[in-house]
Parts: C-alpha cells; structure tokens; sequence
C-alpha cells in the first residue's frame, strides 16, 4: 500500500514538472511582440533549484491555456539564458515581469503590505494579490526607453555583470588553491615588473632620441 501511494506521489511529481514545462519559454524575439505579457524569471538546474519558485509554478501552471487575464505567461530560466535574464536585472528568484509594447514593469520590486495589503484566503501569493489591484501596478515604476530591458543599454549592462562575476568566480577559484598572501604577492611582482618594463623602455627610447639628435 505504501509503495503505491509513493509512485502515486511520483506521478503527480512528474506531471507538475511535465503542465510547467509547457509554458512557453521567453525569448529576444518577445522583446518586440504586442502581446501582453507575463515573464516569470526563475533558477533551475540539475544540481540546484530555486525553492522559493516551486509555488509559483504551481500557481502558474494552473491557469487556463497559461494566460492571467490579459497576459501570456512565458517562462525564463537563469540558467538556461543568463546574459537574458540579467537584462532584467534578475539577480534574485523568482522576478516577475508585465510586458506591454517594450514597456515593462518589475512587478516583485515593492511589498504588498506597503500597500496596505496582507495575506488571506483570496490570493495565492503576492503576485495574485498585485494582479488583482491595479492601483498597485499604477504605483510602479514603467520601464522603457533606455530602462527596458529590450534597450542596447541593458544588454551591455548583462554582458557586464557576467564579466564581473567571472573574474570573481576565478579569483574565488585561484584563492582556493592559493593562499591570499601568495596571490598578493603574485600580483605585486606582476605588476612591479610591468612597471619596471615600462620604465627600461622609456629609457632606451629616450637614449635613441637622444643619439639620434647628436647625429644631426
């Protein structure tokens, strides 16, 4: 009797994952697209999930043909598209998106009991209880222009951060296998030794200049 209900719990698992799964997945081309849109940005990997999100898969996966009035639903993975994900500015999980004609709104940036709104029966979470006053949405900052994450300013700002946070993850790496001590020293000499290189070569081309001078 145990080992049924246990597959039985498998199944329901599985066939979560599988209604999620068929939520469309955001993409660069819906930067452009007039449909009204909601982004749901999340973490997922084979080693690690985003536990927080867990629930708002659920709650999304309910909807009928994946629209929440007005908006499609379109899911984003970290992991899948990070350069992406970070247009959005999406650092934490989940980030929820509205969409509208390359205007956008963060629609996670504020707290609902700021705004004179708690947790009760009637809404599945904080995002249902936005959705479902729009004198909160008023209240966000509207995304556009140079702001939208569909602007060159933010993909440059995407590639940006993920070169940062590759040089941190190497030097994280490097400190792992070396001690803090050497890789300061490490880079004193580096760069003593630059600095040493550049000097002799100033020199060299000051006695050139100076020869050649004499020459005349």
């Amino acid at each position: 009797m145990n080992i049924s209900i246990f597959f039985v719990f498998l199944l329901l698992i599985q066939n979560s994952k599988e209604t999620f799964t068929e939520i469309q997945t955001y993409t660069v081309e819906d930067f452009n697209s007039n449909t009204p849109t909601l982004i749901f940005i999340y973490y997922n990997t084979k080693e690690s999930t985003c536990f927080s999100c867990e629930s708002y898969k659920k709650w999304l996966e309910s909807f009928e043909d994946y629209k929440v009035g007005v908006f499609s639903i379109k899911r984003l993975n970290f992991s899948d598209d990070p350069i992406l994900a970070l247009r959005f500015k999406a650092t934490s999980f989940p980030t929820f998106f509205l969409q509208h004609k390359k205007r956008f709104k963060n629609i996670t940036s504020i707290d609902i009991l700021d705004h004179n709104l708690s947790y009760d029966k009637k809404y599945h979470n904080d995002i249902d209880a936005i959705l479902k006053n729009p004198r909160i949405l008023d209240r966000i900052e509207t995304l556009e222009g140079l702001k939208a994450p569909s602007s060159v300013l933010m993909l440059v700002y995407a590639y940006a951060f993920t070169c940062l946070m590759t040089v941190i993850n190497i030097l994280d790496r490097i400190s792992e296998i070396a001690s803090f001590k050497f890789v300061i020293t490490t880079l004193s000499i580096t760069l003593s030794v630059s600095v040493l290189i550049r000097l002799i070569n100033r020199r060299h081309a000051n006695i050139k200049l100076c020869n050649a001078q004499k020459c005349k």
